[in-house]
């Protein structure tokens, strides 16, 4: 059957990438292969990457294993695929019109259109279609003039915010989960969740606020936790 295979532009590609998602693809025919990807976990407000995985894979951060590091020692099912390193996918794992509506419509609402992996996991889980991330040894690296441009990644946990809440709502998909409802936030309470991404202006923008205080990440990120209750520990 057919096999699609897409991918970003400002990333140097291993030779042994198109092998190895063909290869899972044929043992996994029924699922998505990816290289990245993340589950979702209730209430996170940040995206986190890196080793080790068990020091970021915590609330409230999404973390995001990357096949060819230790963050991935094996293969394993994900709620979201992520298009940087490469993923696989059969046609017949769409129903092209409501993906087509779908995309339409929720990338009308102020910041969604550029997560554009969720909207496709979003589609998919819609569909119980399995995305799952593969081991190999296909190392990804990103080449890092020409990723910034037009880069998203800085404010990367406004944008899947925005959609996990907003594709949940359309699609009755991730019903297990509660999600921060960036949109609904007042300004103060969305400048904290930038200053905990490392943003100084929405610190300064926040510490304005609470005047008898100097605003940092890690008192933006204390005063978060007190508002939202994060799930008990695994």
């Amino acid at each position: 059957s057919t096999h699609l295979i897409y991918l970003d532009d400002d990333v140097f590609y291993h030779p042994d990438l198109v092998r190895l998602l063909v290869s899972k693809s044929r043992e996994y025919p029924a699922s998505v292969v990816a290289l990245s990807g993340c589950t979702l976990r209730s209430h996170f407000r940040q995206i986190r990457f890196g080793l080790p995985r068990a020091r970021y894979d915590v609330p409230p951060y999404l973390y995001y294993p990357l096949s060819a590091t230790a963050s991935l020692p094996h293969d394993e099912t994900v709620d979201i695929v992520q298009g940087f390193a490469g993923v696989l996918v059969r046609p017949a794992f769409f129903n092209l019109p409501a993906f087509v509506a779908l995309v339409q419509n929720v990338t009308l609402d102020h910041d969604i259109w550029k997560a554009d992996d969720f909207i496709i996991s979003a589609h998919l889980a819609s569909r119980n279609v399995t995305r799952r991330l593969v081991a190999g040894t296909a190392v990804t690296r990103i080449h890092w003039k020409a990723a910034t441009v037009d880069n998203v990644s800085s404010t990367m946990h406004r944008q899947v915010l925005q959609a996990a809440v907003a594709l949940q709502r359309r699609l009755g998909i991730w019903s297990g989960h509660a999600f921060v409802d960036y949109l609904a936030l007042d300004d103060y309470w969305k400048d904290l969740l930038d200053c905990e991404a490392g943003h100084a202006l929405q610190c300064e923008r926040a510490a304005a606020v609470d005047s008898e205080i100097m605003m940092t990440q890690k008192l933006a990120t204390w005063l978060l936790d007190k508002k939202f209750v994060l799930p008990p520990p695994p």
